[in-house]
């Protein structure tokens, strides 16, 4: 039936559909209907058979697939490839501690969001790797240890996690809205009062 439907459509583009229209205009005698299927018509009969015998014997051909399973697949496999990276990887330990997960979609985050994610910022551990100054509390300033357990911060501290539980917390402070603000005062601390941080 819809083979019917795309024959007699002006709009349809499907070439098989097409070279059928073209058919039946040059030869007006012939006519296509719909008939109930094994109801002992002749032609429909032989036509039954022709089929099956076409599905043993018939010639294999390949149908073009269209763009869009292309695309799509092409981004799959991307999207599998990136996080097998960044699983595999040596850099942005602590970033994949916090986003275990590659997205295409934008998580929405703040810029100071993003720089306790990636251990970037008035962190002394991003300023140790850069070699640019000491910490004043004699501790590696990542951004877990200013959360948690800095005594200059002690007025900001979230409750430090067991270590079986770190992932998961630092996995909650991503999704968790008022774990965000929290963090985002935070920030406004360490970030005015950078100075008091080192010595």
């Amino acid at each position: 039936m819809s083979s019917l439907l795309a024959i007699k459509s002006l709009k349809t583009s499907n070439k098989t559909a097409k070279t059928v229209q073209t058919l039946l205009s040059q030869f007006p005698n012939i006519t296509i209907n719909w008939i109930k299927a094994h109801d002992s018509h002749l032609g429909n009969e032989k036509a039954n058979k022709l089929a099956k015998r076409a599905t043993i014997e018939g010639t294999a051909f390949n149908l073009h697939r269209p763009v869009s399973l292309l695309k799509k697949t092409l981004a799959q496999l991307s999207l599998e490839s990136w996080q097998r990276e960044w699983e595999e990887g040596t850099t942005s330990r602590y970033t994949s501690d916090v986003l275990p997960m590659v997205a295409l979609i934008s998580r929405q985050w703040s810029t100071n969001e993003i720089l306790f994610a990636t251990g970037h910022g008035p962190f002394p551990s991003y300023f140790k790797r850069l070699d640019w100054h000491n910490r004043a509390c004699g501790d590696v300033g990542i951004p877990f240890h200013y959360a948690t357990a800095c005594p200059l911060t002690l007025s900001f501290h979230f409750k430090t996690p067991s270590a079986i539980h770190k992932l998961a917390w630092l996995r909650n402070l991503a999704s968790n809205p008022h774990a965000r603000r929290r963090l985002k005062i935070l920030f406004y601390f360490i970030q005015t009062y950078e100075q008091l941080l080192r010595y």
